[in-house]
């Protein structure tokens, strides 16, 4: 009881020499970094044996999102001409990554490639394995502490060799974003609307849009928001130096529908339990064919400037199109631009933001892929989590946090100082309890001693408390033996102060 009392006052002293930490929960969790992204898995997608510059948006281990521009049409139908595959990384270890093929095409009815709108498909693809998982879609902008944006690409198709990820950490808005896209302007909370790019890995004077993006939610909470729709240049091409605008699309409001097509749930994320959201299978964006004056509009795999069906719409020219060399067999990594994206490596060191104790609830929502009334309200607050694996986004930790590490230690030190001391304390009750038992041995063998020097007492008879000094005894008869005069055989310096019966306070023996 006293040892535990020790060390919870020793782990409290060290608590309020180290403010901040949270011993109980900071051991299990800890706060997201753009780095993070390396532990997902992430998937591009391939035409013809060629990768895009179109990523994919995972729904689970068969079914993802892709950019509807991305996709070759003919006869106002997907070209079936055109083999489509995925190939998907599997999470930071890039020796397990996979080639799915795309098996089934799912384009959103209300898809209109002249504004972009709608401008989502959903690829369903083979396994390939046997066990399943999910990812979930960030459902609740209202929670988003900051968006990560995302580049992937391959340095070799063929042995699905994978370049570093490039990513951004940008939660600004640009104020232009809705005065050279009217499409942004009717759907502004469709939209994500960015100025950062890279470069590409085949001209390096040629910007690329980021491929995906995230949702952090603090303290450690990771998920897809977006994929990439099209982008705005002012007065130029995606070679050239003028302005450039970025626009992303928004899965949330995607997500029932493409349940539906699919045949199964996809799942969502919110933090608040009390975040309710309704599932429209119909969902389409406010349709808004206003020109911009001075604006070209670029969408699609940009690696090949091939465009989509004419039939379907009559696509952007770029004026003086540079010619753009035949892509190498080995292409350059990927560099960055002035926007200074992060290169984000498998080793990567996770950066902390800044920290936030809010109470930590993940409920998890699948919305149905029954048919259901488009009115029908699907909550967000399903209780638990997903058992799906994955099914909570938490990527692979390379390896503890500094705040683990030094918790840890504290906790060492606590540990360290109550055992020593325990150590010192039952020792020092060990010595106190020899002590005493030796006292009394002691005073028994006083009270048995007998001889010529030093005569018994009678029963009846009580020592008085100073030994030291010569002592009269008074006359007794009935006892030859009994000496008149008694000293005591101790040295003169110890003098024993304990008393063997009750106190008289008087220095003579009495009956």
């Amino acid at each position: 009881m006293v040892s535990v009392y020790g060390i919870c006052l020793w782990a409290s002293t060290l608590a309020a020499i180290l403010p901040g930490l949270a011993l109980g929960s900071s051991l299990s969790k800890r706060e997201a970094s753009i780095s993070d992204l390396v532990g997902f898995k992430g998937a591009i997608l391939i035409a013809n044996g060629k990768q895009t510059t179109c990523e994919a948006a995972l729904i689970d281990s068969s079914a993802a999102f892709v950019a509807a521009s991305c996709l070759q049409f003919k006869d106002g139908k997907v070209d079936s001409s055109t083999k489509y595959e995925l190939v998907i990384k599997m999470g930071d270890n890039s020796a397990g990554s996979q080639v799915h093929s795309i098996t089934t095409i799912s384009v959103h009815p209300k898809y209109d490639p002249a504004q972009f709108i709608n401008n989502l498909a959903v690829v369903q693809f083979d396994k390939g394995e046997k066990t399943g998982w999910k990812y979930n879609i960030g459902i609740n902008p209202e929670e988003w502490d900051s968006h990560y944006f995302a580049r992937r690409s391959l340095t070799s198709v063929s042995e699905k060799r994978w370049n570093n990820i490039l990513a951004l950490d940008s939660k600004a808005r640009p104020s232009d974003c809705a005065k050279y896209s009217k499409v942004f302007d009717s759907n502004s909370k469709d939209f994500l609307c960015n100025t950062g790019s890279t470069n590409s890995i085949y001209n390096k004077d040629c910007s690329l849009p980021y491929g995906t993006v995230y949702s952090m939610v603090k303290p450690s909470y990771v998920h897809i928001i977006a994929l990439h729709s099209h982008s705005v240049v002012v007065d130029g091409n995606m070679c050239s130096s003028k302005q450039k605008l970025h626009y992303y699309t928004l899965l949330r409001n995607y997500a029932a529908w493409a349940a539906k097509e699919i045949g199964r749930s996809i799942g969502g994320f919110v933090k608040s339990s009390d975040f309710k959201m309704k599932a429209n299978y119909t969902y389409s964006m406010k349709s808004n064919a206003d020109k911009v004056d001075g604006v070209e509009v670029f969408a699609g795999d940009r690696f090949v400037k091939d465009p989509v069906d004419p039939s379907l719409v009559n696509p952007p020219k770029e004026p003086n199109p540079p010619k753009e060399p035949n892509p190498p067999k080995e292409p350059n990594k990927p560099t960055t631009t002035a926007t200074n994206p992060t290169k984000t490596t498998d080793k990567t060191t996770a950066t902390k933001p800044t920290s936030e104790t809010n109470k930590e609830t993940q409920p998890v929502s699948d919305l149905p892929s029954d048919d259901e009334d488009p009115e029908s309200e699907s909550k967000s607050d399903t209780a638990g989590t997903d058992n799906s694996q994955e099914s909570n986004n938490k990527p692979k930790k390379s390896g503890m946090s500094t705040t683990t590490i030094v918790i840890i230690v504290v906790l060492l030190i606590a540990a360290i100082g109550g055992g020593v001391w325990f150590y010192m304390y039952r020792k020092k009750k060990k010595s106190a309890e020899l002590q005493r038992q030796m006292e009394e041995a002691n005073a028994e063998n006083w009270d048995e001693r007998d001889g010529d020097n030093e005569p018994q007492l009678p029963d009846n008879m009580r020592m008085t408390q100073d030994f030291n000094q010569r002592i009269n005894l008074p006359p007794h008869t009935g006892n030859p033996n009994y000496a008149s005069t008694y000293y005591d055989s101790r040295p003169t310096d110890d003098r024993f102060t304990r008393d063997f019966g009750r106190e008289y306070g008087r220095s003579t023996y009495m009956q």
